[in-house]
């Protein structure tokens, strides 16, 4: 993964600049040194070719040249092959290394062959001394979650690309800046032995009719090793970009220095470039990005003092001098790499990482800054992949960029896909259901998928004044409440929905209203009001209990809603009773009722019944049931006996629920008689009736 990541970085290691031509092994002993002199040279076509040559001559030394070309596979991102050398290694008996153990599992993430690397992971744990498997193994189980929003972006390949590597740079109104390896006549004649391709160099192109045409060179490319990525400075007066330079009195080591030059719009060229004064010869610094205000610089580095890898760093720049580089620490930086930053037009920052939680290879994430720690979030599926997916730019207004990523089905090695936000608008207003007048209140808006809360923007000038914006092929649920109306429940959902396209809904509202009961509780027995009595109410419709206290020997008044059913329960040690209460349809403010609720001596009772089907035959039994006291709480399981007859014991007062296991079936009666009852299965889409 690594060695890969450095050929996009633009060679952030040494380079080579020996054409093919030249013959330097006159003096090689066997094809196993050659390929080890190529692959020390990072020149991963040759050394593939010798140690070939070397598997077909030497049998006894599988397993050491099986490993050799799974590493020289891997760094020239041939995944498959990497992989099936890897295997063939450990069949030969082959230990893997802590190193091998960390980049096979990562081969087989690349690959998305996750129940593979499941398999693989406590491997990695029991190898690596650090966290990198156990935090895999976090990724793995949470994969669902980064493919979730797979439905909401449309992305396509840009024709600019080719069949080599093309590296998204900076998008400003209708030029797109990238950096390729493309064969240019115009350009760089050199060969790069780490790709066997040409040098990475600056192209521009400008949208026209809806499209970007066809890549053209920067004629002002004066270096003849690698132009990376660059960003424009200053609207546009200016370029900052990164290149190759050797440091002083070698010809062999080489460092990416981050250069300034002057910019000309029109001629597409720049002039009077110099290194910046935080690049050096002893450490890379790669892939700037720029502040809105043009006042901070971020970019990667490999220099020292950092926390593993490649690190995040930015400058600042006043009044014509830069500030010392600054590492952005985590949560950003990881021990493992973190490349290519992005400032959004609205500031929001992006950056591609191998060290937190994703697909596979380079993932893409973003900083949410509304929390009290900042959170990093993965962008997750379509945007990422299992390969390596970078370098994200985006529109003004945030619907839509570029991004460049390795993934299969492209024009070449590393491809530049444009894509598009697809989400709905969703404005509704909520209204009082007899008058019809807007009502402001407390909304809610949940994804039924995830239980997450989306935000809701409210603006009173409006005909619909709530907005949200939903995302596609999702079930919502809103819930909207105001004191003394009822809730209101509405389901949303954006399947078979176009493009973008809006939803417009209205929510309207009962007023609630209170109604009172006043009940005595009279003692079965004596027939005078029951002392020490404990009160309960249960609300039907949500489940809730509340405890009303204690009572001794006096009336009690309560408070209902008119819409709600209630059961009103009181007991003692000795004895018990309840009162199922109705809800009201009235209009009034409040009323009184007046009711008696009998408490009698706790006893039990043996319920009988049968179940049938609705023509009245037993074709369902044996069948369980489940019953469940709804005053108590307790529940229970019944088998019924072959002729659909069942039977079971409850200490009065009793409220229960009986629940079938015969799916898409609902219970026919809801009454209970003192010699027993019939349960008749009526198909339906539901399967539990109250009695």
């Amino acid at each position: 993964m690594k060695a890969r990541i450095c050929t996009l970085i633009l060679l952030l290691c040494k380079v080579s600049m020996i054409a093919y031509c030249q013959n330097i092994f006159v003096t090689a002993k066997s094809n196993e040194k050659k390929g080890d002199y190529y692959a020390g040279q990072r020149a991963w076509s040759p050394a593939i070719k010798a140690y070939s040559k070397a598997l077909k001559k030497n049998k006894s030394n599988k397993k050491t040249l099986y490993i050799k070309l799974a590493r020289c596979y891997e760094a020239s991102e041939n995944t498959q092959q990497a992989i099936r050398y890897y295997e063939n290694a450990f069949k030969e008996g082959y230990v893997p290394s802590s190193k091998d153990s960390n980049q096979y599992a990562e081969l087989l993430f690349r690959l998305g062959m996750y129940d593979k690397a499941r398999q693989w992971i406590p491997k990695v744990i029991l190898n690596t001394p650090n966290t990198t498997g156990i935090r895999r193994l976090e990724e793995v189980n949470s994969f669902k979650l980064l493919y979730q929003d797979t439905a909401c972006y449309k992305i396509h390949l840009l024709p600019i690309n080719s069949p080599y590597r093309d590296i998204a740079c900076t998008v400003r109104d209708s030029l797109l800046l990238l950096t390729s390896d493309r064969p240019s006549a115009q350009l760089s004649p050199y060969i790069n032995l780490q790709t066997d391709n040409h040098f990475f160099q600056l192209y521009f192109s400008c949208l026209k009719d809806s499209s970007y045409r066809q890549a053209i060179p920067l004629y002002s490319n004066k270096h003849k090793l690698h132009v990376g990525t660059a960003v424009f400075m200053n609207n546009e007066k200016k370029i900052i970009f990164s290149a190759n330079a050797p440091a002083p009195g070698s010809d062999d080591k080489q460092r990416l220095l981050m250069y300034i030059a002057d910019w000309d719009n029109n001629t597409k060229t720049w002039e009077n470039a110099r290194p910046t004064p935080f690049s050096s010869y002893y450490y890379s610094v790669a892939q700037p990005a720029i502040s809105r205000d043009n006042r901070t610089i971020y970019f990667s580095s490999d220099m020292a003092g950092g926390m593993g890898g490649k690190d995040l760093y930015k400058v600042h720049y006043e009044n014509g001098e830069w500030s010392a580089p600054i590492n952005l620490k985590a949560p950003i930086n990881t021990p493992g790499d973190e490349m290519f930053p992005y400032i959004s037009p609205s500031g929001k920052f992006y950056f591609a990482s191998t060290g937190h939680g994703g697909l596979g290879g380079l993932d893409i994430f973003t900083i949410e800054e509304n929390h009290s720690i900042p959170i990093v979030k993965n962008l997750g599926a379509p945007i990422n992949s299992s390969e390596d997916d970078y370098a994200i730019l985006l529109s003004e207004d945030e619907k839509s960029g570029f991004f460049t990523s390795n993934r299969p089905n492209g024009y070449g090695l590393d491809d530049i896909y444009a894509f598009k936000k697809i989400e709905h608008r969703l404005d509704f207003s909520v209204k009082d259901i007899l008058s019809k007048k807007l009502l402001p209140t407390h909304v809610i808006l949940t994804d039924e998928e995830t239980g997450q809360f989306l935000p809701v923007s409210f603006d009173s000038t409006q005909h619909h004044p709530y907005t949200a914006m939903l995302k596609p092929n999702r079930n919502y649920k809103l819930i909207v409440q105001k004191e003394d109306y009822t809730t209101g429940v509405k389901e949303i959902s954006t399947y078979g929905l176009k493009m973008n396209e809006s939803i417009k809904e209205e929510v309207f509202l009962k007023h609630r209203y209170d109604y009172y009961v006043n009940v005595k509780i009279r003692d079965e027995a004596t027939e005078d009001l029951a002392d020490s009595i404990i009160v309960m109410l249960i609300n039907l419709n949500n489940g809730i209990k509340d405890s009303l206290g204690v009572f001794h020997k006096r009336e009690l008044t309560i408070k209902l809603d008119t819409e709600t059913e209630y059961l009103l329960v009181a007991y003692n040690k000795l004895k018990s009773g309840y009162l199922y209460l109705e809800k009201q349809q009235k209009r009034k403010v409040s009323f009184l009722r007046y009711l008696s609720l009998i408490v009698a001596d706790i006893k039990t009772s043996s319920i009988k019944g049968r179940i049938s089907g609705i023509d009245g035959n037993t074709e369902f039994a044996p069948i369980t049931l489940n019953i469940k006291n709804m005053i108590t709480g307790e529940s229970f399981d019944i088998l019924t006996q072959p002729d659909g007859e069942f039977s079971f014991t409850l200490s009065v007062p009793y409220y229960f629920r009986i629940y079938t296991d015969k799916k898409n079936y609902y219970n026919s009666l809801n009454k209970v008689t003192t010699g027993g009852f019939n349960i008749k299965l009526l198909e339906s889409d539901k399967n539990t009736e109250q009695y």
